[in-house]
C-alpha cells in the first residue's frame, strides 16, 4: 500500500512539472519578424515559425477582414503565405499565442517597395 501511495506522488509530481511545459509551448516567429519592419508591397509574402506539434495557428492582419490559419507540422514548423496590404501603414499582425491570453503582435509595419540588391555609394 505505502508503494502505491509513493506511486501516485510521483506521478502527481510529474504531472505538475510537465502541464507547465506545454501551456508555454506557445507560438515563436522567427527574429525578422519585429515591430516596424517593412512588407513588399504587390507580392504575398510569408509568415514562418513553430508552436507545438498540430497546433493551429491564426494570424491576423489589421489591412485584411479574414483570420487566415495554418496547422502546425510533425515537427512544430508552419508557413502561411499573406497578401500585402496596400501601399503605406501602419499596420498590425497579430497571432494568438497558445493559451489565448495574449497575443503575439508586430507593431507598425509598412508597405512599400523593398529593393532586392540595395548599392550603397558613399562619398
Amino acid at each position: 500500500m505505502k508503494l502505491l501511495m509513493n506511486f501516485n506522488n510521483l506521478s502527481l509530481i510529474l504531472l505538475l512539472l510537465i502541464l507547465p511545459m506545454q501551456l508555454l509551448a506557445a507560438v515563436r516567429l522567427p527574429g525578422i519578424f519585429t515591430n516596424n519592419m517593412v512588407i513588399q508591397r504587390n507580392i504575398p509574402f510569408n509568415i514562418w515559425g513553430w508552436a507545438a506539434p498540430a497546433e493551429p495557428v491564426s494570424i491576423k492582419t489589421s489591412w485584411g477582414s479574414t483570420v487566415q490559419t495554418v496547422t502546425a507540422g510533425e515537427d512544430g514548423a508552419w508557413r502561411i503565405s499573406i497578401q500585402p496590404p496596400k501601399k503605406g501603414g501602419p499596420y498590425d499582425i497579430k497571432l494568438p499565442a497558445k493559451i489565448r491570453l495574449y497575443w503575439i503582435t508586430c507593431y507598425a509595419a509598412m508597405s512599400g517597395f523593398v529593393p532586392a540588391n540595395p548599392i550603397w555609394k558613399w562619398e
